[in-house]
């Protein structure tokens, strides 16, 4: 908080002092006369600057004790010195002050010096043409030099002071001087405290400590536990040995005229001294089993269906109950079974309808999970997955000299084919892939009118496919070229305008559907056999 010098210092004429908080009260304004005009005479412009004017009219042919007689209406008043801890005062020499303001104040207060008795009056207009404010206000004894002061107050803090008179009252042999210091005025209840720290509501100890402040420079607190009598305090005040129940501290600035906060600030709390009994454990969660056989989620091998025994035949971590197809662990056979295991992501089947398995025909895609043996016709999306497909390489039974062919597949909706081979032929045989179209995907390369195809849909992907493999005779058939591999990787899109072909590793050999004509497509390389596709069939439809 700011002292009165230093308020003096920073403005001189009226000063207001930095609120300690967003919920205090703006400090008053000071009017202490240390930057007025020297000498004789009230400079109205410089004392309205602050919403203030001073007349101080003659009440004698001459103002003053001395022998310079001034004709009216020159003001009976002017800066002398010392002030009240300070270097300038007003001094009224004419017996009658009046202050006047621009707005009505709630309080005003000021330090007053003079051998006779003085009558302050605060009025809610001009004096005697209005309503007296303080009708009950005692004459000012003994206020010399500056020993006491005028303090002026609306009842239940209202701003409804306009004007302040201060004159000497009736007495014999009177001086009719007297001087005045500090006028200090606010348009709200003055002063005002706030409580900015103190115990949590709830607390577990006797003790607490409070930090408050005041609007105003710091002169004096009055604090009050539990509604017992006041007594001076500072910040931090700390109390101690409180016994559990509730309890108020009550804080209360004096401002420097002995006025006390008509609003003292209350901070309410709770001490609590009994053990703090920890709550109990929360009860475990429900385990989860959404298909109630007993087995919780995280760990049945099937939770959408019911498998208590857990029976898994192939032992790919997926219940038989919900397999796919046939178990992963039967060997493929020529034209009319695979083997695929999920390598990541989400791979879907759809089943061929005709044919019957362990589980009943699915119809539409199921999710594929672990390995499964897949029937020949089985339309594959791994579009957001990748899948490792094992065939055979012949017509000769695996374990009966015959030998699986792998391929990883991934980005693409197919088809497996294989033609059946003669039981111990050697022939080898092709695992075909043939590329499956999405819903709607075609659609990209329907002709529009008599415009044409529309600029740059001949490059639109329709569908596609990428594959790895390793001694292995695989081939992606696409609308316009059929692309076979041994030993590469390599990817097969058709596009509106036929079919390309990109190889990233090994020799790809592509077959052009329409002429029969064979081209071979190193690593690094890429071949369209061009065609329209898609768009003939549309506009037939």
């Amino acid at each position: 908080m700011l002292r009165p010098a230093l308020l003096a210092a920073l403005l001189g004429l009226a000063l207001t002092a930095p609120a300690a908080s967003a919920a205090v009260a703006p400090p008053p304004t000071v009017l202490d006369f240390e930057n007025a005009p020297d000498g004789f005479g009230l400079d109205s412009e410089f004392y309205s600057a602050s919403g203030v004017t001073l007349e101080a009219p003659p009440q004698f042919a001459f103002c003053g004790t001395s022998d310079i007689a001034v004709a009216a209406p020159q003001f009976c008043a002017g800066v002398i010195h010392p002030g009240l801890g300070s270097e300038r005062s007003l001094d009224v020499v004419g017996g009658v002050l009046v202050i006047r303001f621009s707005q009505p104040q709630a309080g005003v207060s000021m330090w007053l010096s003079s051998g006779s008795p003085l009558i302050a009056e605060a009025w809610s207009g001009e004096p005697d043409t209005s309503s007296r404010i303080n009708a009950t206000q005692a004459p000012i004894t003994n206020s010399s030099p500056f020993a006491r002061a005028a303090v002026l107050q609306s009842s239940l803090g209202r701003a409804e002071i306009m004007s302040v008179r201060i004159q000497i009252g009736a007495c014999d042999d009177c001086l009719p001087e007297f001087s005045v210091d500090d006028i200090t005025f606010s348009p709200v209840a003055q002063p005002d405290t706030e409580i900015v720290s103190g115990p949590a509501a709830l607390s577990r100890t006797g003790e607490a400590s409070f930090h408050f402040v005041g609007n105003q420079a710091d002169t004096r607190f009055d604090c009050s536990l539990d509604r017992a009598v006041a007594v001076p305090c500072r910040a931090p005040f700390a109390v101690s040995g409180l016994g559990s129940g509730a309890h108020t501290l009550t804080v209360g600035m004096r401002d420097r005229f002995g006025t006390p906060d008509p609003t003292p600030a209350e901070w309410a709390w709770t001490v609590d001294l009994n053990p703090v009994v920890p709550p109990p454990p929360p009860p475990p969660p429900p385990v989860a089993d959404a298909d109630r056989d007993g087995v919780p989620d995280a760990r049945d091998n099937c939770p959408s269906a019911v498998n208590a025994s857990q029976a898994d035949d192939d032992a790919d971590g997926v219940g038989d109950a919900c397999e796919v197809g046939a178990p992963g662990d039967l060997p493929p056979i020529a034209g009319e079974r695979v083997v695929v295991k999920v390598l990541s992501g989400d791979v879907f089947v759809k089943l061929p309808a005709s044919r019957t398995f362990k589980q009943v025909p699915l119809s539409g895609f199921v999710p594929l999970k672990g390995q499964a043996a897949l029937p020949i016709g089985t339309i594959v999306d791994t579009r957001k997955g990748r899948l490792s497909m094992q065939s055979t390489v012949d017509g000769r039974r695996i374990g009966a000299g015959g030998r699986t062919q792998t391929a990883i597949l991934s980005a693409g909706i197919f088809q497996i084919r294989q033609r059946r081979a003669a039981l111990g032929s050697t022939a080898r045989i092709s695992t075909d892939l043939a590329l499956q179209s999405a819903p709607g995907a075609e659609a990209s390369c329907v002709q529009t009118g008599s415009s044409g195809p529309i600029k740059g849909r001949g490059r639109n992907t329709v569908r596609g496919l990428t594959a790895a493999t390793e001694k292995g005779l695989f081939r992606i058939v696409g609308a316009a070229g059929i692309s076979t591999a041994t030993d590469a990787t390599w990817a097969t899109k058709d596009r509106c305008d036929g079919t390309r072909t990109d190889v990233g590793k090994g020799t790809v050999t592509v077959l052009n559907r329409s002429t029969d004509e064979t081209t071979t497509v190193k690593a690094g390389r890429s071949y369209l056999v061009k065609a329209k596709l898609f768009r003939a069939k549309r506009e037939r439809g």
